[in-house]
This record gives structure tokens, sequence and C-alpha cells, in this order.
């Protein structure tokens, strides 16, 4: 199912595509390739994931391999950050490599470790992601629900929420006025849509005395009809 959407959303879209490991495989980029999108991923294990993980080889350090599969060139590079990085890519490689600053804890400062061409691509177009992740995991609509759509509802209100908080920082960057945190800006629509418009709550049941009283107070301001000529 995860294969598929990612298939169906960048069908005939001359895009490149970035997908994390659960959206991401051998099978699904060489598909994604062969109706012209380009596809970057995080999966892909590789034999010296284990070897990566050890003291003795230090931060920044990287290794890529490339495999035909189905005629479609795929590199996965390995690259240790604080821990193991793997990503699989088809239009983009370690090379050329650059430099990323880092917090070493031993020495107490920042330092500049080597990072692949691919890590740096896929941090400049996941971080927007990784931000909507952070956000919903701060404030949260919380339903407990059985009912799946229940769930989903409130889940896309609350990144609707969190685009429209984007946005409203987006317009108002050049004035000089405080902006409103995500909390902040939550509480005033919230506020705002509860007194956008009030209506009468509809109750099940008989009628009550007072709505009793106030039909048949609206019939007798209504008037008498006249009677049509025959």
């Amino acid at each position: 199912m995860s294969s598929l959407t990612v298939w169906y959303l960048a069908k005939g879209i001359d895009l490149n595509t970035i997908s994390e490991d659960f959206l991401i495989g051998r099978s699904t980029a060489y598909d994604i390739v062969k109706h012209t999108c380009i596809q970057l991923g995080k999966n892909c294990k590789i034999p010296t994931q284990k070897d990566y993980n050890k003291e003795a080889v230090p931060r920044g350090t990287y290794e890529e391999q490339v495999a035909i599969y189905e005629g479609v060139d795929i590199s996965v590079t390995c690259w240790k950050d604080n821990k193991q990085v793997v990503l699989a890519s088809t239009y983009v490689g370690a090379e050329p490599a650059g430099s990323v600053s880092r917090y070493d804890k031993k020495q107490k400062r920042m330092i500049e470790i080597t990072c692949p061409k691919i890590i740096k691509d896929y941090n400049a177009h996941m971080g927007g992601v990784d931000l909507m992740d952070s956000f919903l995991g701060r404030y949260r609509i919380r339903v407990k629900s059985r009912k799946w759509y229940i769930r989903l509802f409130y889940h896309m209100l609350d990144m609707a929420t969190i685009n429209s908080w984007v946005l409203y920082k987006k317009a108002n960057k050049n004035r000089s006025q405080k902006l409103m945190s995500l909390a902040d800006f939550r509480s005033e629509l919230a506020n705002t849509l509860c007194l956008y418009k009030s209506s009468e709550i509809v109750r099940r049941g008989r009628l009550s005395t007072q709505s009793i009283d106030r039909e048949i107070r609206g019939k007798k301001t209504q008037g008498t009809y006249e009677a049509s000529p025959k």
C-alpha cells in the first residue's frame, strides 16, 4: 500500500520525489523512474552497516555502492554521523561531497565533517516534513475513537492549522509587531470560530413549552389571509 501511494502520487509528474524509508523500495524506485520521475529515499541496508557503528570509524565516513536493477541505476550511500545513515537514490550519489558542522562532545566545539551530496539533497527537501511532525507532536487534537476516518479528519485539521500559521508568519514577517506562537494562534483561531456564528441547537424528542409558545406567537403575527375569489 505504501509503495502504491508513492507510485500513484508521482505518476506522470516530471519532478524529483523524496520519501522516507517506509515508502521506498527497489521496485518502487524502478517503477517511478520508468514513469519519468526520479526517486530519492532512505532505505536499503548495505553489508557495512554494523561496521559503521564502531568507534574506530570517524564521523563523516561514507561509502557508495551502485547497482543496476532492470536497467535503472540505483545508488546506495552509507554515511556516519552520530549513527549510520543509509540513502538510496536514482538521480544523485555521494559525489560531489561537501561538509557540514557538527558538535563534538569530546572536543566540546563545532567541527567540520564530510557530507555526501545525497545527504544534503535529502535534508534540504525533508526539513519541512520534519518540522510538520514536530509541530504535530506539540499540539494535537486528541480524540479517542476506534473509527479511522475520525482520526484522519482531526489529523488533517491539525495539518491545516499548522499550514495556516506558517502562512500567517510569512504574510506578517516584515511587520514590527510580535507574531503569535503556534499555541496562541490555535487559541485565537478557536475563539474566532466560536464567535463567528451562533445557531440554535436542534434537540430531539418532544418540543418544550417555550418552543410551543414561540411557534404560537409566530403564527399570530402572520395575520389573516383573504379568501381567493371564486
